[in-house]
């Protein structure tokens, strides 16, 4: 709309206007610009944004709606009093007793509605565009998902205003940990909002949570460039694999508890079998925050924040009360809901609840059997997913009882395992500058041992004392499957 000077700014915006565009009126408006006020021909004001009409800087005598219509008649051109701010070169087209600043009025087109009119030369208005101000915010996502960063518009929303949103390296690489953005984004008039989408790269390594440095700046191209009130802000990445003893636990998802199966052996693992408490309420430490805000069910109200259920390697395909996990593992401990293990309407595939939002019967950490499929099928919810667990690989570790010996002295070696059968033979060397079979009085320089029901062998060796002078020997233990 042509400009306002609302009650807030008084007389200060008035000499803003002058002061800027005054100059504009030297060839052209020298009578002066219009500005947004008008009245009925009953002589009531207002301003056309819909600004309440309270200040005014009429030049004396003017701003009354009975002085024009002696004139005017009742000319159809004319339907009210539209106002002009007096330029500094109005005395040059006939203002002489009017001060630069100050307002007249007219009516709508005085060189076609008054006779004398034409030489008042009022052609140009001041227009009053709202800027437009937008905020990124903060934002966090789940490795391999698709970050929401969301941009907000307030002030005017009037024009269209185009936007730049670039991505840069925090801890996150580009091209490892999510894929490099730089877009163009368009709001058109009226829109206050819009969502843009980062993706992230997901992988099986145990790592920290990783960020991404988000940039939001303006357009040249606008005419009216957009307002950067906050153009910074971080994507998080959360990390959503984690190690316990031998093993590594991530997400996959389903929507079927058979998708998420067959994604979690597509990493070389399986749904995941739980052993005991500890490994239970490690799951629920572990994952009970990647989730984003919560999804009520629609199956009743208040009850059902499906967001918070996962898939474990608990099954009964039989849909005989007997459940059996799918990786083959007899494990006997079970941590059922207060519902128990029903398995009545096909309820045939194990669940876990990883806090107290999803209903009564399933508090945090409990289980229950679900229907195959089921929540794959409803509307208006997350994807429920699976924890998977993937076997780390046999591990192995030596240590010596001693750093260091003199001649006479004994080193026994001791050597732990993980996901190493009983039985397994493993074979080591011992070797090092100077080092031969005259240097110990026990022990070889290479041999074998079976892993024991514990997963450990040990083997000893004593230096040999042989009253012969030499500098320090270096000693270096090899294992070898």
């Amino acid at each position: 709309p042509l400009a306002s000077v609302p009650l807030v700014s008084l007389a200060v915006e008035n000499s803003f206007i002058l002061q800027k565009f005054g100059d504009a009126t030297q060839a052209s408006s020298r009578g002066g610009l219009w500005i947004g006020l008008s009245a009925d021909l009953d002589g009531n004001f207002s301003w056309s944004n819909g600004d309440t009409y309270s200040y005014s800087n009429f030049t004396p005598g003017q701003g009354e709606i009975t002085n024009y219509r002696p004139y005017i008649g009742n000319r159809s051109a004319v339907d009210g009093q539209y106002v002009h701010i007096v330029g500094p070169h109005a005395k040059q087209v006939g203002f002489l007793g009017e001060t630069a600043g100050e307002w007249n009025d007219m009516p709508d087109n005085p060189s076609t509605d008054i006779a004398w009119g034409r030489q008042y030369e009022i052609n140009k208005g001041v227009a009053e565009i709202p800027l437009s101000y937008f905020s990124i915010s903060d934002a966090e996502v789940e490795e391999g998902e698709k970050g929401k960063i969301k941009i907000t518009r307030t002030g005017g929303t009037s024009t269209e205003q185009t936007l730049i949103l670039a991505t840069s390296d925090g801890s996150a690489v580009a091209g490892d940990d999510y894929k490099k953005k730089t877009k163009t984004i368009t709001f058109a008039a009226g829109e206050t909002s819009k969502t843009v989408n980062i993706v992230t790269n997901e992988d099986i390594s145990i790592e920290s949570d990783e960020t991404i440095n988000l940039t939001l700046s303006a357009s040249s191209g606008d005419a009216v460039p957009a307002q950067i009130q906050n153009g910074s802000a971080t994507l998080t990445i959360k990390n959503d694999e984690f190690k316990r003893g031998n093993s590594l636990y991530t997400l996959v998802d389903g929507p079927s508890w058979s998708e998420a199966l067959a994604n979690a052996q597509s990493l070389g693992g399986s749904l995941v079998t739980i052993n005991d408490s500890a490994e239970n309420q490690f799951l629920v430490d572990s994952f009970k925050t990647l989730e984003a805000s919560p999804v009520t069910s629609p199956l009743k109200p208040g009850i059902g924040n499906w967001a918070r259920l996962y898939y474990i390697g608990l099954n009964d395909k039989e849909v005989d009360g007997n459940p059996q996990w799918v990786d083959g593992s007899t494990s006997s401990y079970r941590n059922w809901g207060t519902h128990g293990s029903w398995h009545w309407g096909g309820r045939n595939i194990g669940v876990i609840s990883l806090d107290n939002s999803f209903a009564p019967w399933m508090r945090e950490g409990k289980w229950a059997l679900n229907v195959e499929g089921e929540v794959a099928t409803l509307s208006g919810i997350d994807q429920i997913k699976g924890i998977a667990e993937i076997s780390l690989g046999p591990t192995y570790s030596i240590t010596p009882t001693v750093s260091s010996s003199n001649e006479g002295g004994e080193i026994r070696t001791n050597v732990s395992t993980s996901g190493v059968d009983a039985g397994t033979r493993l074979y080591w060397t011992l070797s090092g500058t100077g080092i031969d079979a005259d240097d110990f009085s026990t022990g070889d320089l290479k041999g074998s041992r079976v892993v024991q029901s514990d997963g450990t062998i040990t083997f000893a060796h004593t230096l040999a004392n042989d009253l012969t002078t030499e500098g320090t020997e270096t000693l270096e233990i090899k294992l070898f499957s």
